[in-house]
Order: C-alpha cells, then sequence, then structure tokens
C-alpha cells in the first residue's frame, strides 16, 4: 500500500496482531526474543504462539529485548519505502527496556522524524492501539495532531483478561506459590488487569470460567 501521509506505526510482537492487519496498515512489527534455557528465539519467526504453548509445561519461557539487527532492519525497511514520520508504540516501559532501544536506533536514521510513546499497554491492548493510530494515519491526520491523539489513545486504554490457570503468574513470580497453589484447588480463575500505567497485576480470582467471563463484562463496562 501507498505510505498514507508518509507515517509509519511501529510496535513489537506483544501485540498479537493477526498478519492481516499487518499487510492493511502501515505497522511494521519488531520481533521480541524469547528464551528458554540457553535457547533464544525471534517471536513469530523462530518460533511460533502455538510451539511456546505446546511447550511451556515443561519449559520456562521469558521475553528478552528485541535484537539490535532486527530494529534497524524495520527502520531501514520504512525509510526504503519513502516513510518520513514514525510513530513508535512497544509494549510497556515498565515492562521492557525496549523503548529505549528505538529512541537509540531511531539516531541512526535522521531521514525519519520519530517519537516514542510508552503505550503502557501489552498484547490485545497494544494491538489495538497500533491499529487505532494506523487507521487515523491512512486517513491523513497529519504528524503533530496524530501524536496528539495517540497520548489520549493511551491514557484511554485499560486492558482486563482471564486465564485458565495460576500457575503461570506463579512462574512468573506475580503471585505466591502457596497462594497459587490454594487457587488450583479451588478451581479459582484468574482476572488479570494491565493498569494504566502498564503493570500486569492480579484484579481478582473468581470460582469457575463462567464468572471469570461475567467480572470481565462488569469491569469493561465501568468504561464504556
Amino acid at each position: 500500500m501507498e505510505a498514507a501521509n508518509k507515517i509509519a506505526i511501529i510496535t513489537d510482537t506483544c501485540c498479537d496482531l493477526p498478519q492481516e492487519y499487518l499487510k492493511e496498515y502501515p505497522i511494521f512489527c519488531v520481533p521480541l526474543v524469547v528464551t528458554s534455557g540457553t535457547e533464544s528465539y525471534r517471536d513469530n519467526i523462530d518460533i511460533t504462539v502455538e510451539t511456546i504453548y505446546a511447550r511451556q509445561k515443561n519449559e520456562n519461557f521469558k521475553t528478552s529485548l528485541p535484537r539490535p539487527q532486527d530494529i534497524e532492519d524495520v527502520y531501514s525497511a520504512i525509510a526504503r519505502q519513502g516513510y518520513t514520520h514514525v510513530i513508535v508504540l512497544m509494549i510497556a516501559e515498565c515492562l521492557s527496556s525496549a523503548n529505549n532501544l528505538m529512541r537509540l536506533a531511531a539516531e541512526e536514521h535522521p531521514e525519519l522524524t520519530v517519537k516514542v510513546f510508552d503505550s503502557k499497554s501489552a498484547s490485545i491492548g497494544l494491538g489495538a492501539l497500533a491499529v487505532q493510530v494506523a487507521r487515523y494515519a491512512v486517513r491523513g491526520v497529519a504528524f503533530d495532531p496524530l501524536c496528539e491523539l495517540t497520548k489520549r489513545l493511551i491514557d484511554d486504554t485499560v486492558v482486563y483478561f482471564s486465564l485458565d490457570t495460576l500457575e503461570y503468574l506463579q512462574r512468573g513470580g506475580r503471585l505466591p506459590k502457596a497462594a497459587a497453589r490454594l487457587g488450583e484447588a479451588a478451581k479459582l480463575k484468574p482476572v488479570v488487569v494491565i493498569s494504566e500505567e502498564g503493570e500486569v497485576g492480579l484484579s481478582t480470582a473468581v470460582l469457575g470460567r463462567k464468572r471469570a467471563l461475567d467480572t470481565l463484562l462488569k469491569k469493561v463496562a465501568k468504561y464504556s
């Protein structure tokens, strides 16, 4: 597609966006690095989400910063395709230092005007932000007004989700082992929030999947 308003959006693979969004909009995705033991993989390139799900029962996967070369490749591709301005929306700064890498790498591309935002989000929240900002860019919103819109979208975004198990909250250090075991025994389903500051935490835990879904709907309704 043509570079609408010559503005590109960069995000990372934490955004969980399907490929069709990356094809439809001027969104460029930097792969985070996923590690297990001594092995490391570029997310969605060297390893898939399905593979991680299949292996995570017996392995402890963690995410780490993108490789500098992958960041450089994205900036270079954007410049080659004729974009002149870039909005960067990576995983929340309180969860990763990826934004600092993006700022440093941008200095090597003076031909691009780059604005890096703290998305204060992750997963579907990050993906939704990237898509909405890209939609405004495609509609022809100029760079400075688009930056203001981006700030407002970030401030207005709060993410809730539910998990089938407490195990991975415990393994990730967000829940004490004893509490996780007690919750699993009681068949509790965690409802997790990504706060307005980007911090991931346990909002509540309820008995059964149906109550978890009902709780999610009630929490989301507060923002509608």
